[in-house]
């Protein structure tokens, strides 16, 4: 459910085409959006349609608008882009999406830019 923790391992260490996992190597996330969700990431802040509510830890995303603001931070060279990491669609951990989760059913029409999105899946 949406704002759950998740644990997890990683399931694609060092390459993105196999099927294996360090059971050593743990990951905890919030999910903040759920199948048939569309994520977007507005001024650092996580936005799903048709949901007005607080999600995921809003202290840390406006502390990173903040730090994405500063003038420090822009002479660190730091990078903020995200995926699918296309320079021509620009998205940032600042700005991103919309993105659509599929749910269960869903069919997603593959043109060019939903390719790019959903081609690891």
């Amino acid at each position: 459910k949406r704002n759950d923790v998740l644990v997890f391992n990683f399931p694609y260490p060092g390459r993105w085409d196999s099927i294996a996992f360090d059971v050593m190597s743990y990951y905890v996330k919030r999910c903040i959006a759920v199948p048939g969700d569309t994520l977007e990431i507005k001024d650092c802040h996580y936005r799903v349609k048709g949901h007005d509510g607080y999600l995921g830890n809003t202290a840390a995303q406006d502390k990173l608008q903040k730090l994405l603001d500063s003038e420090e931070f822009v002479n660190r060279g730091i990078v903020v882009e995200s995926y699918p990491f296309d320079k021509e669609l620009g998205w940032s951990i600042a700005e991103f999406g919309p993105l659509y989760i599929p749910a269960k059913g869903s069919v997603v029409e593959m043109d060019s830019l939903n390719r790019m999105l959903y081609r690891n899946l």
